[in-house]
């Protein structure tokens, strides 16, 4: 059925219904809680609520003229939006009409409103007739609104400023997002992570990844926010980064973790700080430990100002009392004698430089008690240096002083073998020295040094070495008379306080000592062994002598003896003609003899690689050379036994240049022939002063034909400590020619670290010292490691000495030391067999 035409009056119904609510309008007007306006467009009058009035702090007005009033308010940013905005709506081209916009108050200033409306009445034709609009005061929201903006545009500026970068990790598909920075801080390009986690923790440095992973799962689950601070991988050569990220979970609306939000930053400097601060502190606690028990701080006045708990108890001041007082009153100190002494803390501020001062002193306490401290006094000074006040550290040494006595006599006697210590001995020489000086005494002093008792503690154990030594002092007991002193001085050292007793007796008493020693038969498990003893004396009195001086002579006696051969006695005699200066002429003169005789003969001990890739680029074999001395009856003679008397009368000169014309002349065919490899000569401290050593070198070397890449020279860590400037002269040329250079012993002395920065060289020996420590010490190893760490800084192998077992080669390769050398790679064996 088709719809049946619109009659005439329906317009007119229609009209009058729309009209309907604005015949209610008038009534309502005045209850609207919102501001509102009534907009007549037959007449142009537009009627304003009181509330409206009210918004803009007007006085209250039904009519307050046209629409141009209210266009008039609009803010100038506002008004071609409004207008425009209203304007589809009076077409017909939109509903309803709705305006955000500001509006002048009468005040002059500004409020946002929200103006909500329509055409309540309309023409035939659809052109509206009136308008009705309310407007809210969105003032306080839209302020609200800047506000967080603003906020976002500074945590936005902050984020920038730190460097941060910001990630999101979507639990459901389980993908990753990260800004640009937070590419830059992982070092990848833009685009160049691929969303993973598990990409993610590719880059994670390989002991922080699981901890990484635990703590973000079980902390995000627990706590909804955590930091978290790791390590990232770096390329070789590129400096270590830290990173931080500040991270948060985001929950659906059944309370799961549906998403991962967060902040990324590089906190490697401040990490370095961290570190250097912990660092630092562990240094403040090791000196204030250093310093005692006791703490008083003073103002420049020397007035106390802080006492720390253990000064109180042993003052017997509490801090409240004492604080403000003189702290020749707190602290009130007295010499030995009971008299006031010079106040410390008074010193040190009238001094207002210098090192921190130390010393002793008796301290009364407040109820009367003496307590003896040991003290150290130090100048506080301000961020200009001035002087402000002092420190005084103390430490009761009472209950030591006191039990000195008795520790002296607890600790004057070996354990081992029930003689005499070195303190015990100490004391009584001093005492021996000073009745010969005032009464005009004589005695005799003797130093015992055993021959070949290595062999016995090497070969059959320390539990046999210990019987040995048991065995010798009880020799020596017998051998010396009841008042004299027997002390045990060293490893398989003694010495004896001969009282009473002229020189020439005290050489009778020595040589049947030696004789003694010689017969003695030493067996253990079924095997006999035979020690000697070289034996120096000096003689105490009448001429003044110090008790280190008479040491002195008493060991160059005995080094004599020993160097002149096995089981003999030594007297110290000054100037020519004397017993020592012989002794040292039969010694120089055999040693001369067998150079001349070529009574020596090369062995060599193999260095090998373990790990790592050395440093010198030598990849070849490499040979140690080294010597035996060839005796008289044709048995080989070790170096520890020529080599000291060689060095101490001047003779290595002349070994090395041996050494280096049959290293090179003898066995330069082999060495040809054996391309593989080099081979390292040993240079004393006489033959690098030497200025003819470079040119007999190259002179061999031109008679050998052997490369000079293939040589390398070592040279010792004493060598450099007698003669550096020489040993670095040396070095410059050598290596210019192209042979190579190696500082041997390192880690021996002092110095090694000073001494490795003076010239270049293409290898370092680590003493076998600190190889050997570092099966049981920690820091042994760290100190392994960080030569070899200082080594491949420097370009330069490091190697090994005298590693004698697998745990200490597997910790070198931990270290990550390139080569070793000892029994536990190669032992020593005559050169012609290794090439």
């Amino acid at each position: 059925m088709s719809p049946e035409p619109e009659s005439e009056t329906a317009p007119a119904a229609r009209a009058h219904a729309a009209g309907e609510p604005a015949q209610r309008w008038p009534q309502a007007f005045d209850g609207v809680g919102d501001g509102a306006w009534d907009w007549d467009l037959r007449t142009g009058e537009v009627r304003y609520s009181p509330r409206w009035s009210a918004m803009l702090g007007e006085p209250e007005a039904a009519v307050a003229g046209g629409i141009g009033h209210w266009l008039g308010r609009v803010h100038g940013s506002d008004l071609a939006g409004c207008w425009a905005g209203l304007q589809r709506h009076l077409r017909g081209a939109a509903a309803t009409f709705s305006l955000e916009h500001r509006l002048r108050t009468a005040d002059g200033g500004w409020r946002w409103v929200h103006a909500r409306g329509r055409a309540v009445e309309r023409a035939a034709d659809g052109s509206a007739l009136r308008v009705l609009a309310v407007c809210a005061d969105i003032d306080a929201r839209q302020r609200s609104q800047r506000r967080e903006r603003a906020r976002q545009r500074r945590l936005q500026a902050a984020v920038e400023a730190a460097g941060a970068g910001v990630f999101s990790f979507d639990l459901r598909d389980h993908r990753c997002e990260w800004d640009a920075q937070m590419h830059r801080l992982h070092d990848l390009a833009p685009g160049g992570y691929d969303g993973t986690l598990a990409g993610w923790a590719a880059r994670i440095h390989p002991d922080d990844t699981a901890a990484v992973l635990e703590r973000l799962g079980r902390g995000l689950r627990r706590h909804g926010r955590i930091e978290l601070e790791f390590r990232l991988r770096i390329e070789p050569g590129r400096a270590p980064r830290r990173l931080r990220c500040a991270v948060r979970a985001v929950r659906d609306g059944a309370g799961d973790v549906a998403q991962i939000v967060g902040l990324g930053w590089d906190v490697s400097a401040e990490a370095a700080r961290r570190q250097a601060l912990a660092a630092q502190a562990q240094r403040w606690r090791a000196i204030v430990h250093a310093i005692g028990d006791g703490v008083v701080a003073t103002d420049e006045r020397a007035r106390v100002l802080f006492l720390n708990p253990a000064a109180e108890r042993m003052t017997g001041w509490s801090s409240g009392e004492a604080i403000g007082a003189p702290v020749a009153q707190v602290l009130a100190l007295s010499d030995e004698a009971g008299a006031v002494a010079p106040h410390p803390v008074h010193a040190c501020l009238r001094r207002q430089e210098g090192e921190p001062a130390a010393g002793e002193a008796a301290l009364l306490e407040r109820g009367g008690r003496h307590r003896h401290i040991r003290h150290c006094v130090s100048p506080m000074r301000a961020a200009d240096g001035a002087v402000e006040g002092a420190v005084l550290a103390f430490q009761d040494v009472t209950q030591a002083r006191r039990l000195r006595q008795a520790l002296e006599h607890s600790a004057s006697h070996d354990g081992l073998t029930g003689l005499a210590n070195r303190v015990a001995f100490e004391r009584d020489l001093r005492r021996a020295i000073a009745s010969a000086d005032q009464e005009g005494r004589a005695h005799t002093l003797c130093f015992v040094d055993l021959d070949r008792f290595k062999l016995v503690n090497d070969g059959a154990g320390h539990s046999a070495g210990d019987a040995l030594l048991r065995e010798v002092a009880a020799l020596l007991r017998r051998k010396s008379r009841a008042h004299d002193t027997v002390a045990r001085i060293g490893g398989d050292e003694f010495a004896l306080v001969l009282l009473d007793c002229a020189i020439g007796s005290g050489e009778h008493i020595a040589r049947q000592i030696c004789q003694e020693m010689e017969r003695m038969r030493f067996v253990w498990d079924g095997k006999a062994y035979y020690v000697g003893a070289s034996i120096g004396l000096v003689q105490l009195g009448p001429q003044p002598l110090a008790p280190a001086e008479a040491i002195d002579r008493a060991d160059l006696a005995c080094y004599a003896a020993k160097a002149g051969g096995r089981n003999r006695v030594s007297v110290y005699a000054p100037g020519d003609g004397g017993r020592a200066h012989d002794s040292a002429v039969r010694i120089a003169a055999g040693l001369r003899n067998a150079i001349e005789a070529d009574r020596f003969c090369l062995f060599a001990q193999e260095i090998r690689r373990i790990g790592g890739a050395g440093g010198d680029g030598d990849d070849g074999r490499q040979l140690e050379i080294l010597v035996r001395m060839i005796g008289e009856g044709g048995e080989l003679i070790e170096p520890e036994v020529f080599i000291p008397a060689a060095q101490a009368y001047d003779l290595m000169g002349g070994i090395d240049r041996w050494v280096i014309r049959a290293a090179l002349r003898g066995h330069g065919p082999r060495l040809r022939e054996a391309g593989d490899v080099s081979i390292r000569l040993n240079l004393s401290v006489a033959s690098l002063r030497d200025p003819a050593l470079w040119p007999f070198l190259q002179q061999e070397l031109a008679a050998s034909g052997v490369a000079c890449g293939r040589i390398h020279f070592e040279i010792g860590e004493a060598a450099l400590a007698q003669d550096l400037a020489s040993a670095a002269r040396f070095a410059a040329v050598a290596r210019r020619a192209g042979c190579r250079v190696s500082l041997d012993d390192f880690g021996k002395g002092v110095g090694s670290f000073a001494c490795l920065g003076q010239f270049e060289v293409d290898s370092v020996k680590i003493d076998g010292g600190l190889v050997r420590r570092m099966a049981g010490s920690a820091v042994g190893q760290t100190i392994v490691e960080s030569i070899g760490r200082i080594c491949r800084s420097m370009g330069c192998a490091a190697i090994a000495e005298q590693v004698e077992d697998e745990r200490s080669l597997e910790l070198l390769r931990r270290a990550g030391i390139e080569y070793a050398q000892g029994y536990a790679v190669a032992r020593p064996r005559p050169l012609l067999e290794l090439l």
